[in-house]
């Protein structure tokens, strides 16, 4: 499979092109606790990545799901569906967490690991996984004191990461809906009723 992947749930924006289980090129903006720029640096991003590649190439888009904060989680999301319908291509969601599990896999970890990622408000989304890089418990919002004394180095999610999790269950014929994962209710609440300042 021929996937372009992105993950926008962290600050940091990462973009991969993955062919068959190895990475053609990625790129990535920004740093762990840095501002979001999402908005303004992802196209550039996939532009950079895609150069020299139609999207009639690509066999899907895989897009981490968060858990992340909302805006730049969404900006993920709405722009993989876009370039999904308007090439005519399948949407892969991967929970980013799992990402970073198998990130850690790749790089050498074993048994049983601890991921996490920085949500804001002092918390971190966490996830423990098993030797098989199935998930035994989370995800959940834990303080971030804690969780940076649990948690495996990395915790940001690579897109190449997302592309090679997704590969791997589509060719199992496992679902993988595009839905983010929000751990927290939003901050912003549409008012149940307005007071009317009309005198009658």
């Amino acid at each position: 499979m021929f996937l372009l992947a992105l993950d926008t749930s962290t600050p940091v924006i990462s973009v991969a092109l993955v062919r068959n289980g190895l990475v053609v090129r990625e790129a990535s903006y920004g740093e762990p606790g840095g501002a979001q720029m999402h908005g303004e640096m992802l196209a550039p991003l996939i532009r950079d990545v895609m150069e020299g590649t139609s999207y009639l190439e690509l066999d899907g888009i895989a897009v981490g799901t968060g858990p992340g904060p909302y805006t730049g989680l969404r900006v993920g999301l709405v722009t993989a569906e876009t370039i999904a319908h308007a090439a005519d291509l399948p949407v892969f969601g991967v929970n980013s967490l799992d990402a970073i599990a198998h990130g850690e896999r790749r790089h050498g970890a074993e048994g049983l690991i601890s991921v996490g990622i920085d949500v804001k408000r002092k918390e971190y989304a966490v996830s423990m996984y098993d030797e098989h890089d199935r998930a035994v418990s989370g995800p959940e919002l834990v303080p971030a004191d804690v969780a940076r004394a649990t948690i495996a180095r990395d915790t940001t999610p690579h897109a190449a990461d997302v592309a090679l999790v997704a590969i791997v269950r589509a060719l199992r014929g496992e679902d993988q809906p595009v839905a983010p994962l929000y751990l927290r209710h939003p901050d912003a609440t549409v008012a149940k009723s307005r007071k009317s300042t009309v005198q009658r």
